[in-house]
């Protein structure tokens, strides 16, 4: 049976604390800045910097009873174990399938694999990756000769040669869903050995592969795609700004992968421009790095720019991901789609309302796509303006999940995709990987084939676990900003209104990228008041307004790290 998680407004997780003999707990839910009082006798084994699961049982005194104790000291580990234990995202491999994995071994001879070695294979990734998924290979057509433009082989680490269904390890990978990346913290899928060594496409080394060979025409359109299971020979381990420097020549370009490079980059024109033709949402919001020392203490926190060779890689992918798509839904495989509904009429009508929005999504009537949204984004007056309509796109999106019926991707405004390209790190991945080498290239049929797992239920597990893995990375991100700014309070910073409630006005401060909120309450803020009829905040004492997208000066008053909260007092 898998796992679930459920939700129960009636608990709390938090940190257990002592005051003169009084035993409390500091939630660590974001918002929530309250201490909870512990009741009952039994406080044997209880000690401070415990992070404890509670009852509340008198929600009006704040009084809550210890049903679990999810770690001791955890305020002794490192911030990012916080989210681990309050998500319950496994981090510990069983011994059952430790002792497994020390009995699988690279073979000397791959018999059912094609050999692909001669290809100058490539991978590229950060500069920090510690497993190498997806391997990369063009050439280009020639004139009055072939019948494609570009011929592109995009291979992707074999797990299932390794991992076979229904072993220690498939059970334990299929429970986690999918590897987990937090900040300074990876919590891999499968254990070390498989994911950064034998299944890993390591500079140098034979490793088996699914590899997909996709023509594509002199327009960048995908004209056939044919997947072999190969082996192949990583020639050389590049980084993003390898691939880059390459596209400028400012490296010889004598290397055996050199010819290869050379088409991917032509073709990546190309890429673009079929991209922009089918027209995928591009919200392009920042990633965050944050690096720290050994003791935890944040060093900087730094945006991720990502370039050209990113964006290659990425189409690259996509591709890939479609040609697998396209392959189980023409054979009738037992069906696991990656899909993004298109958003509610609920929600549509509720975004209408947005301030210079209404008329650029009523051409096509009830109906929204992501051309309409680029088109919304692309017409906004400056930055500021830019990132509202972004922020309340994100709002009206329904979230991308895994389903056995197919209802399209909304966001990549495609009408087929699935997860084929990172089996190392997510296990819809290695259920795609074992259809199609069953009933495409081992020619199996499907109507004789006993299915040993319910694709549904495995499509609903590993959608929660793949936003518990994005909840814990948001929440540590949160916390970690929380504790590189604490040292702020008391300093004045220029805050963006990005939404507001009542009595709430949630702000940003851009350099950060950080989220807070001023509550105006009696004696503190009281000098703004939020006006009905206007639906914006008004000044008591002046003329002016505020409304989502108004500058405002602030002062930092409260940086919370237990739960990520960032609480600013408005500069009147």
């Amino acid at each position: 049976m898998l796992k679930r998680s459920t939700n129960f407004t009636s608990k709390i997780k938090g940190i257990v604390s002592f005051k003169e003999n009084t035993a409390m707990v500091i939630s660590i839910s974001k918002g929530d800045e309250r201490t909870y009082f512990i009741k009952g006798k039994n406080l044997t084994g209880i000690r401070a910097g415990d992070l404890v699961d509670c009852l509340i049982t008198r929600k009006q005194y704040r009084h809550v009873k210890i049903i679990k104790v999810l770690r001791k000291n955890v305020l002794k580990k490192p911030l990012n174990h916080i989210s681990l234990y309050e998500k319950g995202i496994p981090n510990i491999f069983s011994d059952k399938s430790m002792r497994e994995c020390e009995k699988i071994e690279l073979p000397y001879v791959f018999n059912d694999h094609k050999d692909f070695t001669h290809l100058p294979f490539i991978t590229v990734d950060p500069q920090d990756a510690k497993d190498h998924d997806d391997a990369i290979y063009a050439i280009k057509g020639m004139n009055g000769v072939d019948n494609f433009c570009f011929k592109v082989y995009v291979a992707i680490a074999d797990v299932s040669f390794f991992v076979k269904e229904n072993s220690e390890i498939d059970f334990e990978a299929r429970d986690r869903g999918n590897s987990t990346y937090l900040p300074n913290l990876c919590i891999p899928m499968l254990p070390e050995k498989l994911s950064f060594n034998l299944c890993s496409l390591l500079e140098g080394e034979i490793r088996p592969c699914l590899v997909v060979e996709m023509a594509i025409d002199e327009v960048g359109k995908k004209l056939s795609h044919t997947f072999h299971r190969a082996i192949i020979k990583n020639i050389k381990a590049l980084t993003y700004e390898d691939v880059e420097i390459f596209r400028h020549e400012k490296i010889v370009k004598t290397v055996p992968y050199s010819q290869s490079l050379a088409a991917l980059w032509d073709l990546y024109d190309l890429l673009l421009k079929e991209k922009k033709d089918r027209s995928p949402l591009q919200l392009d919001f920042p990633e965050r790095a944050i690096s720290t020392d050994v003791d935890d203490n944040v060093l900087d926190i730094t945006s991720v720019k990502k370039n050209n060779s990113n964006q290659l890689v990425e189409e690259l992918m996509i591709l890939a991901n479609i040609s697998a798509a396209e392959t189980i839904k023409k054979c009738g495989m037992g069906n696991l789609f990656r899909i993004h509904p298109t958003p509610s009429n609920e929600k549509i009508e509720t975004f209408r309302n947005i301030k210079g929005v209404g008329s650029s999504i009523t051409k096509n009537g009830s109906k929204i796509t992501s051309v309409n949204l680029n088109e919304l984004v692309n017409s906004a007056k400056g930055a500021d303006e830019r990132e509202i309509y972004k922020q309340e796109i994100i709002k009206l999106l329904e979230q991308a999940r895994y389903s056995t019926k197919n209802d399209g991707h909304f966001g990549l405004n495609l009408k087929y995709y699935t997860h084929f390209t990172s089996p190392i790190r997510r296990y819809a991945d290695i259920i795609i990987h074992r259809l199609i080498i069953n009933f495409t290239i081992n020619q199996h049929s499907m109507t004789n084939s006993k299915k040993s797992i319910n694709l549904g239920e495995i499509c609903d597990h590993i959608s929660f676990t793949e936003r518990r893995s994005s909840e814990a990375e948001r929440d540590t991100t949160r916390r970690y900003l929380a504790k590189y700014i604490r040292n702020g309070i008391g300093q004045n910073f220029e805050g963006k209104i990005i939404g507001f409630i009542r009595k709430v006005i949630f702000i940003k401060i851009d350099y950060l990228d950080a989220e807070g909120v001023i509550i105006l309450k009696r004696g503190q803020n009281d000098s703004i008041y939020f006006d009905k009829d206007k639906q914006r905040f008004l000044h008591k004492h002046s003329s002016e307004e505020f409304d989502i997208g108004s500058r405002i000066p602030v002062t930092l008053i409260k940086a919370n790290e237990l739960n990520g909260s960032l609480t600013f007092r408005y500069n009147h």
